[in-house]
């Protein structure tokens, strides 16, 4: 997971950030005159998420997990398993959960997408909102529990997969989507 980072003149943080849509990320931004998605990065052991003082109390809430049945399984969680499945042996799916409306995704690769969508539902909604490592998921969810984001795959190359991956996050930062990624 990455997060939004502001620096103050010095290089050191002052705001952290978890949502693109935050308005105090926003305002920060504009005051700036600095793009919103130049302000993201992957957390490291260095970087972190943070201490206490630099979180944004409207980006870092914490939320209980959500409460769906045991075992339920949303249809974009089935689809991605009955229509694509495991890839063949030198073959692998580079991926992308979305909601074109307001230019939020998850961008990924796998061998298997029915097991990685499955593990992504598990995350989104049996972790606490910050566990689940796509926190506008977990929203979206909160707000309306039949919500169903757009979902494609595409079958490439197994050796092409980050390659591909890694141009699609690009091109959708590039874009101004929020992109949640799992690092």
């Amino acid at each position: 997971m990455g997060t939004y980072v502001v620096f103050d003149a010095g290089r050191r943080i002052t705001g952290r950030h978890v949502r693109k849509n935050c308005l105090a990320l926003a305002a920060t931004a504009a005051q700036s005159s600095t793009r919103i998605n130049d302000l993201w990065g992957p957390n490291t052991k260095r970087r972190g998420k943070g201490d206490e003082r630099t979180r944004c109390k409207s980006c870092f809430f914490e939320a209980p997990p959500l409460a769906f049945p045991s075992g339920y399984l949303p249809r974009w969680v089935s689809d991605a398993a009955t229509q694509f499945g495991r890839a063949p042996a030198d073959m692998g799916y580079v991926y992308e959960i979305f909601d074109p409306a307001e230019k939020l995704t998850i961008v990924g690769s796998t061998t298997d997408l029915g097991k990685r969508f499955a593990a992504h539902w598990r995350a989104v909604s049996t972790k606490p909102r910050l566990g689940g490592g796509a926190p506008w998921l977990f929203d979206k969810l909160s707000a309306n529990a039949s919500y169903e984001p757009d979902w494609r795959a595409e079958l490439v190359a197994r050796q092409l997969l980050k390659k591909l991956e890694d141009e699609l996050r690009d091109d959708r930062r590039g874009a101004d989507w929020e992109v949640a990624t799992d690092y």
